[in-house]
């Protein structure tokens, strides 16, 4: 829930067929040309419930979590990342160790 307030609507996700020039980019100009949209993670957001559950069991099998929060940190603030080492902290190391 904290993701979705402080994320929601930062990174869209356009459908394959999408012919709109926004998603080469995810819907936001701070992330052209950036790692995040050119491995085309528009799809890893905080838009809907699903979308932010999917994000969180990727962030916990430590699947490219790198790029993962650093497309969230362009997009808001660079305390972004606090968020995402704080969710490996607890859900990676303590919960499931």
């Amino acid at each position: 829930m904290v993701g979705m307030e402080v994320f929601k609507d930062k990174v869209k996700f356009y459908e394959e067929g999408s012919s709109d020039p926004a998603k080469a980019y995810c819907g936001n100009p701070l992330l052209e040309k950036k790692t995040f949209a050119q491995l085309n993670y528009c799809k890893n957001n905080f838009n809907n419930v699903v979308s932010s559950f999917i994000l969180l069991v990727e962030l916990t099998v430590v699947n490219q979590w790198h790029v993962l929060s650093s497309g969230f940190a362009i997009v808001t603030h660079a305390s972004a990342r606090i968020f995402f080492i704080l969710f490996h902290i607890v859900v990676v190391i303590i919960i499931i160790k």
